[in-house]
């Protein structure tokens, strides 16, 4: 499906799909596709449900690392803020407040690199989604990918 982006945009629910594990499965093929060949692009994994804000993103850089983030309390409902426990698990898996010149706006940030980097980055990722910000398997998830500097997309399913 194009979403307005110029992208692609997936929903699932990762229960009806295999559960979690074939999403992390999913979404590092899908950084390994899109990756390749000189592209750029970011990734947004999230609950699809207009009334939160509920993510987790990525910028794939063509050949090289993942800078990945978590969606902070600024961005938040105040019943979706996280937890100290949250907090404790972010920071646990590698996790970092990003540097903004307000440190009340940055999200949660982790970069990958090396030859495991899309399925470490895909794992921390889906991690975060559902063990961290609570996102349940039943609920739908979407997946958006779009150029970072105005490449194409191949449309590969996500599942």
């Amino acid at each position: 499906m194009r979403c307005e982006t110029g992208g692609e945009e997936f929903v699932v629910v990762p229960a009806a799909g295999g559960g979690w594990g074939a999403v992390t499965v999913a979404l590092a093929r899908r950084f390994r596709t899109v990756g390749p060949g000189g592209r750029s692009v970011y990734a947004i994994l999230e609950l699809d449900d207009e009334d939160r804000n509920v993510y987790v993103q990525a910028h794939v850089e063509a050949g090289g690392s993942i800078h990945a983030e978590v969606v902070s309390d600024a961005y938040l409902l105040p019943e979706d803020q996280l937890t100290p426990h949250q907090i404790a698990l972010l920071e646990g898996h590698g996790w970092h407040l990003g540097w903004s010149e307000s440190d009340d706006i940055a999200n949660w940030c982790q970069e990958f690199n090396g030859d495991d980097r899309t399925d470490v980055a895909a794992a921390h990722m889906v991690f975060a989604l559902s063990d961290v910000l609570g996102v349940r398997a039943d609920e739908p998830v979407a997946l958006r990918i779009f150029a970072a500097h105005d490449d194409d997309i191949d449309s590969t399913p996500l599942i």
